[in-house]
């Protein structure tokens, strides 16, 4: 019997399996490091979590973050260092773990693990398995996050952009856009939101109309293929279930507003290692994770609910809000305080608005949002 099965090879099940070093630990996943994406987290995120130097892993760095609307509103954000880059999303996580069983697995239940070929046994099964293993949670009546993402992306040629910057589109889609320069190029991407059982779309007409605006603003061209890619979103209540536990996209680890599900990601899973390990030594309950998780939700319960509501806001009033917080003119540290969301921050802004400044149709969304989150935990 192994000590702990975790299904799924992406960034949360490799990230975990590499904390795992003192257990006996197997990988299983159907077709490890597939996920054909690239995504911008924090250097330090990496550098903790792989060997950073590996070939092909880091794509790009950066010093700056931008935001800016289709009205033509560009907020500048830059700090005194390298602080975020650009990442394969499939080679960081074959760097940072490679031993995967590759099989499909049919069914986990108890302290079992079924695939196609054999029966694992486990005392401790982490499902990291993203919306690829939906299935599998749905039949062990698993909570599974409320929200989808359709996501496609593009390649750029030759954008005429800071190539210290990565870029944040406020006002092209109900879950804006980005522009993630690296080497001559760049990539360009949106992503539409859908409550589960919804019909399911890709943006693929904004898509087209939206990169025309892109490219007028970049003075760029496309290039090749429009990429897609699924993914679930929005954090679940519960991610323990007996010695089952929830890491990653199965529990909708990610930034409402700015993604870096990375990052969040290395942070819950040095934390749940921690307790596995315990738990294997038989000094701790799985519970005392969901126990951390309803803190931790509780703490950023506020960003959450705020992030929810701008994305459910029409698009005007996206846009508007990018010019509000141009005109409050926020430091720097509080904007990186915010996109890193695992904590408590303070706002610093030269230009404190009021209430009234806001939009009263946001206010409403906020307090909707904060009432609902009262059963998040």
């Amino acid at each position: 019997m192994y000590d702990v099965a975790i299904i799924g090879a992406g960034f949360a099940g490799a990230n975990l399996a590499s904390k795992l070093e003192n257990l006996d630990v197997i990988v299983i996943d159907r077709s490890p490091g597939s996920k054909d994406v690239s995504a911008v987290t924090f250097i330090d995120v990496v550098e903790g979590n792989s060997s950073a130097a590996a070939d092909g892993v880091i794509k790009s760095t950066y010093s700056k973050f931008t935001l800016f609307n289709t009205l033509g509103d560009i907020i500048e954000y830059s700090f005194d260092q390298e602080i975020f880059c650009l990442v394969d999303y499939s080679k960081l996580c074959k760097n940072i773990w490679n031993d995967v069983v590759n099989a499909e697995v049919i069914s986990y239940s108890g302290n079992l693990v079924v695939t196609k070929d054999e029966k694992i046994k486990a005392r401790v099964i982490a499902d990291c398995s993203g919306i690829g293993g939906e299935s599998l949670r749905a039949a062990n009546k698993i909570q599974l996050p409320p929200v989808i993402n359709a996501l496609a992306f593009q390649q750029l040629k030759n954008p005429e952009v800071n190539k210290d910057s990565f870029y944040l589109i406020m006002g092209f889609a109900n879950f804006g856009g980005w522009i993630y320069p690296h080497g001559r190029g760049g990539e360009f991407g949106m992503a539409n939101r859908f409550k589960r059982g919804a019909e399911l779309t890709f943006p693929d007409l904004q898509m087209a109309k939206e990169l025309e605006a892109v490219k007028r603003f970049t003075g760029s061209e496309e290039g090749g293929e429009v990429l897609k890619v699924t993914y679930p979103y929005g954090f679940v209540k519960k991610v323990v279930y007996g010695n089952t536990v929830l890491l990653g996209d199965s529990a909708g680890l990610t930034h409402p507003v700015y993604g870096m599900s990375l990052h969040y990601i290395s942070h819950m899973s040095a934390i749940l290692a921690t307790i596995i390990e315990e738990y294997i030594k038989s000094t701790t309950k799985l519970s005392d994770y969901q126990r951390y998780w309803r803190n931790f939700i509780s703490g950023i319960r506020t960003m959450v609910c705020r992030g929810y509501a701008i994305w459910d806001m029409p698009l005007e009033i996206q846009e508007n809000l990018v010019r509000l917080q141009k005109r409050m003119d926020i430091s720097p540290r509080s904007i990186l305080e915010d996109i890193r969301g695992l904590r408590k921050y303070d706002v610093y802004a030269k230009n404190p608005p009021s209430i009234t400044d806001y939009p009263v149709k946001l206010l409403l969304k906020v307090l909707f949002y904060w009432f609902k989150s009262l059963f998040w935990i």
